[in-house]
């Protein structure tokens, strides 16, 4: 039986790295903490699945670990190869996610919207899959998701997936939670075909705060460079400027807002950052 009390290592039954071909030594190293069954995966594509864009092979190759997740009574935790976990990643406590099958997590965050008025947890709209957390039943709810990007996108599309990841889930009875700050950073630099799809930004993205220091270096910071600093002193003014104007929170049907809720709301997103 689980209990708010518990530590991620409690949640966890098992975990997969999501990998192609980069060196993971130190997020293993980091990960192995844990104690628990481990999997590097390392997809190995066919003739048609080479042509596709990396983007879509890095869909196919999360769908593997969802099928993954399937076969696991318990919570599987994802994560991709350029993920950094903070300090006493393992033994975060887990007070901010609901006891109920439905419910999965985004232990990285990178500009959350809140979708339900404040009553304990956070239940967000979230777009990366950097590093998350499912349970058997949300690998089988996302069981139809590679099919519907196909139809709704093609394989050969740009089109950024974990854009419509939750979405999908969410028809399917799916929520989203997150931890009050990222458990974790994005460490790689952007896929350059982000840049092609014209998504914002490039398609790079960071943690807005981070619960505690990372556990090692993220690859975007041994690359001293102008460009690079300017970015992340953007990312850093962003997430306050979103809640400035409103972006903070997506107001859905589900849910209905009161003035009250969206004030409690505002002040925890900036005592999330400042504190």
């Amino acid at each position: 039986m689980l209990s708010k009390t518990m530590k991620l290592r409690h949640y966890i039954k098992q975990i997969v790295i999501v990998a192609h071909k980069e060196d993971i030594s130190d997020l293993y190293s980091s990960l192995i903490k844990f104690n628990l069954p481990l999997f590097v995966q390392r997809k190995i594509y066919d003739n048609i699945e080479l042509g596709y864009p990396s983007i879509t092979r890095c869909l196919l190759n999360h769908a593997d670990a969802w099928m993954r997740a399937t076969e696991c009574d318990g919570y599987t935790l994802i994560c991709e190869a350029d993920f950094v976990p903070i300090i006493g990643f393992e033994d975060v406590s887990m007070e901010w996610l609901p006891i109920r099958d439905t419910a999965w997590a985004h232990l990285y965050t990178s500009s959350p919207r809140l979708l339900k008025p404040y009553d304990g947890y956070l239940r967000i709209q979230q777009s990366t899959a950097v590093c998350y957390m499912i349970n058997d039943k949300i690998g089988r709810l996302l069981s139809g998701f590679v099919n519907d990007y196909r139809v709704n996108h093609g394989f050969e599309s740009l089109h950024p997936w974990d854009s419509d990841l939750q979405w999908y889930a969410m028809g399917q009875g799916a929520e989203l939670y997150m931890p009050l700050k990222s458990l974790g950073e994005h460490g790689g630099i952007a896929n350059p075909e982000h840049k092609l799809a014209g998504m914002r930004h490039d398609g790079a993205h960071r943690a807005d705060v981070l619960a505690a220091r990372l556990q090692f270096t993220p690859n975007f910071k041994k690359i001293s460079t102008g460009f690079f600093n300017i970015n992340e002193l953007k990312i850093k003014i962003l997430p306050f400027l979103r809640i400035i104007t409103g972006r903070w929170i997506k107001k859905i049907d589900e849910y209905n807002w009161s003035a009250i809720d969206v004030l409690r709301a505002n002040l925890l997103a900036f005592k999330r950052l400042i504190f």
